[in-house]
């Protein structure tokens, strides 16, 4: 047993890692070996340093409430970012199906075409609202179906006159 080297269990003997047992095996070896107990002085001594100069450190009291107002403070710019940017997207939508509304209104749009456009236009919104959030969508649903409404109001008004008309 003592012609074994011990290099695999120097780390463990110098963290007392070891079993009894297995612990004193490996002091007796070291006190007959040269080579494994160079190898040892040279492991103490990587560990001092690391001890001594790397785990010394010490975080101020504050390092942990300054990283959660940071993390706070970029969530809520985040937020307030997608807020921003949903109601533009959803103001301008709501927008353009009013001037697509005001158009079928004047002849431009009719039935399919004007259907068409309103399908598109919700599923935009939809899509829109799952890259801005949860808040947008209630505005955006709302400023979509009183468009819709208009869209379709105006343009059931415009065949009720013309109907009207011709039949006279």
């Amino acid at each position: 047993m003592s012609d074994v080297h011990v290099v695999d269990q120097l780390s463990d003997f110098l963290d007392k890692e070891l079993p009894k047992e297995e612990e004193q095996r490996v002091s007796e070896h070291l006190h007959r070996c040269q080579s494994c107990r160079a190898l040892f002085e040279d492991l103490k001594l990587v560990s001092t340093i690391i001890h001594e100069d790397f785990l010394t450190y010490t975080a101020s009291d504050n390092l942990t409430d300054r990283i959660f107002a940071g993390i706070e403070e970029s969530q809520s710019l985040l937020s307030r970012k997608r807020w921003v940017i949903g109601t533009a997207l959803t103001i301008l939508m709501s927008g353009l199906l009013i001037f697509i509304g005001l158009l079928s209104g004047w002849g431009l749009f009719e039935g399919k075409i004007l259907y068409l456009f309103m399908h598109v236009a919700y599923r935009a919104l939809s899509v829109l609202t799952l890259l801005v959030g949860e808040n947008t969508i209630l505005l955006g649903e709302l400023l979509l179906i009183s468009s819709a409404i208009m869209i379709f109001g105006v343009w059931s008004l415009k065949k009720l006159l013309r109907n009207f008309a011709m039949n006279g």
